[in-house]
């Protein structure tokens, strides 16, 4: 829930999952300075690097492998606005503004001793060249963003603005991939299919009902930008290609990457998880966390829930040698490390832990239409004695729990929605919906299953946290 990410923030502390705990792997202290970090690659060997807004890469090392970092070598210096690295065959690849550098250390100091621009003149406006990854066949993946927020005042539209561009280890035959992305951030390669999946952040104009989305990338493929976004809006979206899943708008959607190892639970594992920066409006209901998606299976959608809340602007992550998430805290400018340590206070089966889904029927509605809700609980029968509470957000940022059945208030008051949820099979074993009329604005929606009788408010007892939006038009 946003108060609890807004709570744990404060609190210097991230909510996580039962079972899983949270250290600071670095931020600036006697090893060095930490300012901005903006993207993350580890090395065979163990080593973190981290890009900085301000053009540095600074190289970390865990020497006593106690989960903390405590050794820092400024490995370069000098790129400009750096906000993606890759390593491929012994070289570090970094965006640069405007272009891309491959970087080498051939002294094995630390440091880079040779730099070559292999990709230059890239577009940069409103934003730039951000993420990069080697392919299965090789090939280097760049995300180029728009110069505009939508091609606002006829702007012209340049061949490589937003855009997924391919090109050889070496910069040559440069081409486009996919288009009409507004702002792909990163990007990253399904470690079975191989399949390409990015993030991209949708329009900041209008102001509501545009979600921020993950993408699977085909060759040539169209994602709508700068005329149509989500699931069909806009305009001019015959030929284009929806999101895989839609994230909250304006929480921009950021660094990602696949959970691959088998230091988290095997339910976890080709899961992706996004980082969620947050609003520029510093609205601390949007964003400022982790979500993990779990891909479609079988026509199913695309799964989203939170995975890690209490960040003040999450930028990027990557799973490290030893199967730990690490986070970029681009806000906090500190890097987190998330491990799995077992099964929680439950001690369930992490693939049987309890968890919510929240449904609103469709992201837009008009005076006078009727909203329906879906809420469902999986795999509740594994614990006992839990209750599930539904909140709405109001478009002033206050907010009001649900009683039954579901009778929206605009008024102040808090009420407690309580269901018993039975005990007779591991599946979806409750489902309920209603429905009320609403007057128009913005809401939020957020579900929380804790356990029994205990403040739902605190981290402690919440064992699923889900969240959904909508927006009622006039």
């Amino acid at each position: 829930m946003w108060w609890v990410a807004a709570a744990a923030a404060a609190q210097g502390q991230l909510h996580l999952p039962p079972g899983f705990t949270a250290n600071v792997y670095f931020r600036s202290g006697p090893a060095g300075s930490l300012r901005r970090p903006t993207s993350l690659a580890f090395d065979g060997a163990g080593g973190l690097y981290v890009g900085e807004l301000g053009g540095r890469i600074l190289l970390l090392s865990d020497d006593d492998a106690d989960g903390e970092a405590d050794r820092l070598i400024e490995f370069a210096s000098g790129l400009g606005s750096s906000t993606g690295i890759a390593l491929h065959d012994g070289a570090l690849y970094a965006s640069s503004r405007g272009s891309v550098v491959r970087l080498r250390d051939r002294d094995g100091d630390g440091r880079a001793d040779e730099r070559q621009v292999i990709i230059s003149g890239l577009p940069t406006g409103r934003h730039q060249n951000n993420g990069i990854a080697f392919g299965p066949d090789g090939l280097l993946y760049h995300c180029i963003g728009s110069r505009s927020d939508g091609s606002e005042a006829r702007l012209e539209v340049l061949p490589l603005e937003a855009s997924i561009v391919r090109a050889t280890p070496h910069g040559e035959e440069l081409e486009v991939f996919a288009s009409g992305l507004r702002n792909c951030y990163d990007l990253a390669f399904h470690p079975v299919s191989g399949e390409l999946y990015a993030t991209d952040n949708g329009r900041d104009v209008p102001d509501s009902g545009v979600p921020e989305e993950l993408n699977l990338i085909v060759a040539e493929g169209d994602y709508g930008w700068p005329d149509c976004w989500g699931n069909g809006g806009g305009s001019t979206c015959s030929g284009t290609l929806p999101p895989i899943a839609t994230l909250q708008a304006h929480s921009s959607a950021d660094g990602l990457a696949f959970s691959s190892g088998t230091q988290f639970p095997a339910a976890y594992r080709t899961n992706l998880f996004v980082a969620l920066f947050g609003a520029n409006s510093g609205d601390p209901t949007i964003g400022k966390r982790v979500v993990r998606i779990r891909l479609p299976e079988a026509g199913e959608e695309a799964q989203v829930a939170d995975f890690a809340l209490g960040f003040e602007n999450p930028l990027d992550l990557a799973f490290g040698p030893d199967g730990s998430l690490y986070v970029a805290d681009y806000g906090a400018e500190t890097i987190y490390r998330i491990s799995f340590v077992g099964g929680g206070e439950e001690g369930l089966p992490p693939s049987l832990a309890p968890s919510l889904r929240l449904r609103a029927g469709a992201p837009t509605y008009r005076r006078g239409d009727t909203l329906a809700l879906e809420l469902e609980a999986e795999n509740a029968s594994a614990a006992s004695a839990l209750d599930p509470y539904v909140a709405i957000i109001l478009p002033g940022g206050q907010f009001v729990t649900l009683p039954a059945p579901f009778a929206f208030s605009r008024l102040g008051e808090v009420r407690r929605y309580e269901a018993a949820l039975p005990t007779s099979s591991p599946e979806v074993i409750v489902r309920f919906s209603a429905s009320a009329t609403l007057e128009a604005g913005e809401y939020r929606l957020v579900a929380v299953l804790a356990r029994r009788g205990a403040d739902p408010v605190k981290s402690e007892n919440q064992l699923s946290v889900e969240q959904t939006s909508f927006t009622l038009l006039p």
